[in-house]
């Protein structure tokens, strides 16, 4: 029991050094908070099972705090904060009252954020996010999934025994490593920007002609408009590999997710129509079926998270300021 005990309390602590390395270097500010709450949970979890039992109700919230970890380290879309509240209320009420509830409970969270990831990994265009996180996290949630799945078939002391083992390693392997550091969103817009003479050192001579191409493709010829774009649609239609759009898109281009590459052509080219008096009559659905989405909501979601307002409330501001410059859809080839 000794052992176990200090195994448990040595992976508590490594997490604990491993999230206070993170939390100094800061690689995204927004995402550091929910990544190093998700290690500081783990350190909870393991701390109670090392005896600080005091520490229940703050375990019982550590599957959230790692479902928020993980998705924050891929940069996926987070649940909003009043339905993560009332899922820590049911971790907590459950936890307390019906454990094995609160195991199953605990599986499908654990179970939810990498399901996730793997269905958008193909969307990611970071090569150092696909491959070194996706090996670090992924083992994490690997653990996480066997221990939460342990626990609901009653074998809970061997699985956090083994998970311990299996996290002070993983602790031990990131151990002096930095963080890869990804730009801000004004970094990825100005790097958008950029013109191909100046991405020349990332990118060769001929990366630099097949990026012309895509550009031709996805810009000048609209392809952002077709609503069943994709990263292998659009590689199937430039006859190139996927590994090598991935790398135009993301050096030449400045983004790191090829939905955010098309949400951002979409936007941009959706304000200018929508700033335009002569398109007024159209309607905001209209128009985000013609740029290429599928639905109202998901158009609405995107624009309100680029320019901080729905539609509607642009184009009335618009209409309110007939005197000043309008957008155009050119700027889409700088502002995208």
């Amino acid at each position: 029991m000794a052992a176990i005990s200090g195994l448990s309390l040595a992976a508590a602590m490594a997490l604990l050094m491993l999230g206070l390395g993170l939390w100094r270097q800061r690689p995204r500010p927004s995402a550091a908070l929910s990544l190093c709450l998700g290690m500081l949970a783990g350190s909870v979890f393991f701390l109670h099972q090392a005896g600080l039992s005091w520490l229940h109700p703050l375990a019982l919230l550590g599957p959230l705090a790692f479902n928020r970890a993980l998705l924050a380290a891929f940069d996926e879309r987070g649940r909003p904060w009043p339905v993560d509240l009332l899922l820590a209320a049911a971790c907590l009420l459950l936890g307390s009252l019906w454990p094995r509830a609160f195991d199953l409970l605990a599986l499908l969270i654990f179970a939810e954020a990498p399901l996730r990831i793997a269905l958008g990994l193909g969307d990611d265009l970071v090569a150092w996010r696909r491959v070194g996180r996706t090996w670090f996290l992924g083992l994490g949630s690997a653990l996480a999934l066997l221990t939460a799945l342990a626990a609901l078939l009653g074998q809970a002391a061997w699985a956090a025994q083994a998970a311990a083992a299996a996290t002070l390693l993983l602790c031990l392997a990131m151990a002096g490593r930095s963080w890869p550091v990804e730009p801000s969103r004004l970094q990825a817009r100005l790097q958008a920007e950029v013109r191909p003479e100046s991405v020349g050192d990332r990118l060769s001579e001929a990366e630099l002609r097949q990026l012309a191409r895509l550009q031709q493709r996805v810009r000048v010829e609209q392809g952002f408009r077709d609503p069943q774009m994709s990263l292998s649609r659009l590689a199937r239609q430039l006859e190139l590999p996927e590994h090598l759009v991935r790398r135009l898109v993301h050096l030449g281009e400045g983004q790191g997710h090829f939905s955010a590459y098309l949400n951002a052509l979409r936007v941009a080219a959706i304000r200018a129509e929508l700033a335009d008096p002569a398109r007024g009559a159209e309607t905001v659905l209209s128009l985000a079926l013609a740029a290429g989405y599928n639905s109202l909501s998901a158009f609405n979601r995107a624009f309100k998270a680029s320019e901080g307002c729905t539609p509607s409330a642009f184009r009335a501001a618009c209409q309110a300021q007939p005197s000043a410059s309008t957008p155009n859809t050119a700027e889409i080839d700088s502002e995208a």
